[in-house]
């Protein structure tokens, strides 16, 4: 079995920066980063969560593949017990409801066995051969969506051409902190649903 230690002492880089630190406010309302140190301090505390937090998700990632494999596993005999059971009990509720006039269920003691008849559904077999008929003789089964083109709206403003229905949204810039080691981690919504 697999075991996952977390690191309680402080790494190397904690002990190498630890002298001297910054005194910084722990209230939000009055901090600041105002100084190299502060901001070196802050930016050290950014990727260490990140660090953190992305541990964090392997470890769920890795339990939650024992939990669901553990799940299979101790289902099974059910499972097969269900898919057995249920398969001949169909074949005598069939059989039962055969003779009877009415009813389509069977009262037993503790449980009722029942068929009911599902709604019919549609199963395209050949997509295009059928797209080809319906267009010559049922044109009304054909629907058609329409969408914009962003790469064709983009050439259209670049020709000066700005309908009142469309805004340009310039680009913000997207701020990153990335770590000596050339790991970039980017501070923004796209990289906390990525991760």
């Amino acid at each position: 079995m697999d075991t996952h230690i977390i690191e309680i002492s402080p790494d190397l880089g904690e002990i190498l920066f630890s002298e001297g630190q910054p005194m910084v406010s722990s209230d939000p309302a009055t901090f600041t980063i105002q100084t190299i140190d502060v901001a070196t301090w802050a930016a050290r505390k950014v990727l260490s969560a990140q660090a953190r937090i992305l541990d964090r998700k392997v470890l769920a990632t890795e339990y939650k593949k024992r939990i669901d494999a553990w799940l299979e596993r101790a289902s099974k005999e059910d499972e097969d017990s269900v898919g057995f059971l249920s398969g001949h009990l169909r074949v005598f509720t069939e059989q039962q409801v055969s003779v009877q006039r009415k009813s389509r269920s069977v009262a037993l003691p503790g449980a009722t066995l029942s068929l009911r008849k599902k709604p019919d559904r549609i199963e395209v077999l050949d997509e295009a051969e059928l797209l080809a008929y319906c267009e010559a003789s049922y044109p009304e089964a054909i629907v058609l969506t329409k969408s914009l083109s962003k790469t064709a709206l983009k050439a259209m403003i670049k020709t000066g051409e700005l309908p009142s229905s469309i805004e340009l949204v310039p680009g913000e810039d997207e701020f990153y902190i990335r770590s000596d080691d050339d790991n970039p981690q980017a501070i923004g919504e796209h990289n906390r649903d990525a991760a």
